[in-house]
């Protein structure tokens, strides 16, 4: 057992090597100069796209997939989100601010982030641009036509997809679109699914019609004691 483990410690250093390498890979990227200020809403009203900053220079913005005709968000971007609370000081002091964005009435944002206890900041892109120009909506503007995903020419037929987008803003409030990763890229931010990787039974989705297809809002499994219809 030791020799096993030893074999796969060094494979797991060089994963985390090579991980280290495509880092420094990412913050060589080029960036993408955003060209309109775009307005959000928040619970307390508009805000403008360098509001979101938060007098940082950095933004992460989570994409949580939420069509305006739907009654709550997708389950699965609700399981991703589950852990975005209490890391938003922690990245603050690194002169970094997080947010998630949905293209939804604001009023819907606010009753289920409350249902579900969560205390970083959601905000509605309904109304403006910001999603269809970076692809993330169709819209009546495009036919409704796929859009595509995942800078590989794949096309998406959803109304809604997900994902994670950087920003970094310069002295002269000019904001660039740094870095943005979809489908699996995203699981970076799941704890949940990284603990399961750590267990002998992992995932076990091999055997479901489609991974996740176990999965529900937290409040709505079967040993919760609180259940909300």
């Amino acid at each position: 057992m030791d020799k096993k483990r030893k074999e796969l410690l060094g494979k797991e250093k060089q994963l985390t090597k090579l991980k280290d390498e495509l880092t420094l890979e990412r913050k060589n990227l080029p960036w993408y100069q955003m060209k309109e200020d775009y307005l959000f809403e928040d619970e307390h009203g508009k805000v403008k796209f360098r509001d979101l900053f938060n007098n940082c220079r950095q933004l992460i913005m989570y994409h949580l997939r939420y069509h305006f005709s739907w009654k709550y968000p997708s389950k699965e971007c609700a399981f991703f989100a589950e852990h975005f609370n209490g890391v938003s000081n922690h990245l603050r002091s690194r002169d970094t601010s997080f947010v998630a964005v949905s293209n939804v009435d604001i009023n819907k944002i606010t009753a289920f982030s409350r249902r579900m206890s969560w205390n970083f900041k959601w905000v509605s892109s309904l109304g403006s641009d910001f999603n269809y120009d970076l692809n993330l909506s169709r819209s009546e503007k495009m036919g409704f036509d796929p859009i595509s995903y995942n800078f590989d020419n794949n096309l998406c037929y959803g109304d809604e997809v997900f994902g994670i987008s950087i920003y970094f803003m310069d002295e002269k409030s000019n904001i660039f679109c740094t870095y943005a990763t979809f489908a699996r890229g995203v699981e970076v931010v799941n704890t949940t699914y990284n603990l399961l990787d750590l267990t002998p039974l992992g995932r076990d989705e091999e055997q479901l019609a489609y991974p996740l297809a176990w999965l529900n809002f937290k409040d709505l499994y079967s040993f919760c004691k609180k259940n909300v219809k």
